[in-house]
């Protein structure tokens, strides 16, 4: 569970869990305005299965939240009662795609090996836009300096306005820009991969008669 301050106000806090372990793939996402003592669904109309990962709310308008689950990401303009797909966000849980295929592919002995480097070649770029969304935590845990990742620099703004009543201050301002201009890119090449690259390997499994792996499901 991972709790985010709301409405600018000490007593009020947004958090989002899930359960997925037991088998149940609902939104959670819950708000409290008496520091804890009660609480409230904001998950609306999100789709029933779907676990939540993240919640963000506006730094100006606290009626404005950003959601993301297991498959889409969300924004509602009215606290949570409404939900509103992302239009261009691809809707799978992208950290399993590479796994997947590798499975399916290692099930089916008629693959080529050009088929595999293709797998090989998407798990790497996989990685390398999760390590600009995240950062390398290998190069973290060394004395050297890692490059900043594009959720580090969201979550230090984030963290920081949580903490005060303020506008954002012009440093705020420039590192989100930086931030959504780096997003942007990675979010260009994740969607090539997922929109051209993946479905051309996936119908080359088809036709192999790959069998069913999680996520993927033979026609």
């Amino acid at each position: 569970m991972a709790e985010r301050r709301c409405d600018r106000s000490a007593s009020a806090t947004c958090t989002w869990t899930k359960n997925h372990q037991n088998g149940d793939f609902a939104p959670y996402l819950l708000k409290s305005i008496d520091s804890g003592r009660s609480w409230r669904s904001i998950a609306g109309d999100l789709p029933a299965r779907g676990s939540t990962y993240s919640i963000a709310e506006d730094h100006v308008d606290p009626s404005l939240l950003f959601a993301g689950t297991e498959f889409a990401a969300y924004w509602s303009k009215d606290g949570g009662q409404h939900w509103i797909k992302i239009a261009g966000v691809p809707t799978i849980a992208v950290r399993e795609v590479a796994i997947q295929i590798k499975k399916a592919l290692d099930a089916t002995p008629p693959a080529p090996r050009t088929l595999h480097d293709q797998a090989r070649s998407l798990q790497r770029r996989l990685a390398a836009i999760l390590v600009e969304l995240q950062g390398d935590r290998r190069l973290g845990s060394r004395s050297g300096p890692a490059p900043v990742a594009i959720s580090e620099r969201a979550n230090t703004i984030s963290s920081e306005l949580n903490r005060t009543l303020a506008r954002p201050t012009m440093t705020h301002e420039q590192q989100y820009q930086i931030a959504s201009e780096l997003f942007a890119a990675e979010r260009a090449k994740l969607k090539t991969l997922v929109e051209t690259e993946v479905p051309a390997i996936e119908r080359e499994l088809e036709r192999l008669g790959a069998p069913y792996t999680p996520g993927r499901l033979p026609r």
